[in-house]
């Protein structure tokens, strides 16, 4: 795994833009306070969302025995969101 580059970073974590054996991906990073002292909370959490896989981006990869955790989803070039503008709409 290599990062290329930073993508973003919000309340959960941090976002990065990697290569994984030749493919590029987003890694997302989850900080300390998402999922507190329970890796429980998490697995909770991704064994929910795998029964509506359809409706859900689902991770490539999922590494809960590292810290911070860390999670690999497909990368089609997005464009960034920008958040200053979804603020805006805000109602």
């Amino acid at each position: 795994m290599h990062i290329i580059k930073l993508l973003r970073s919000n309340y959960d974590g941090d976002e990065y833009l990697i290569e994984h054996e030749g493919v590029y991906k987003r890694s997302k990073h989850l900080s300390r306070e998402v999922y507190g002292s329970s890796i429980d909370k998490i697995t909770e959490r991704i064994n929910a969302i795998s029964k509506a896989r359809s409706k859900f981006l689902y991770p490539d990869y999922v590494g809960l025995d590292v810290n911070p955790p860390v999670f690999h989803f497909p990368y089609h070039e997005e464009s960034d969101v920008n958040n200053s503008i979804l603020e805006a709409i805000r109602i």
